[in-house]
């Protein structure tokens, strides 16, 4: 089965190796390695696992935002620094 929007718009990661594991209901947060994002922002918990397209796998996740309830929101405008980046995600 293809991964199916929630009420509130699950997030839906595409394009994750098929070796990598993940199990509902794992944790899932920013890792920092862009540089766009603060590492360790909760985005939610993985609610699916579905095959997708040849050696990838899609991953459905529960928002841990309300996104039809919002009040307010964090806008990050820069990148992080290089010292702002935990040790262990250099």
């Amino acid at each position: 089965p293809r991964p199916r929007e929630g009420p509130c718009g699950d997030l839906v990661m595409k394009y994750v190796a098929m070796l990598s594991v993940e199990v509902v209901p794992d944790v899932v947060v920013t890792s920092g390695l862009e540089r766009t994002y603060p590492p360790g922002l909760l985005l939610g918990r993985v609610s699916q696992v579905h095959t997708g397209p040849g050696l990838f796998k899609e991953i459905v996740v529960a928002s841990s935002a309300r996104f039809d309830s919002l009040e307010e929101v964090l806008v990050v405008t820069s990148s992080l620094r290089d010292d702002a980046t935990p040790q262990s995600l250099r």
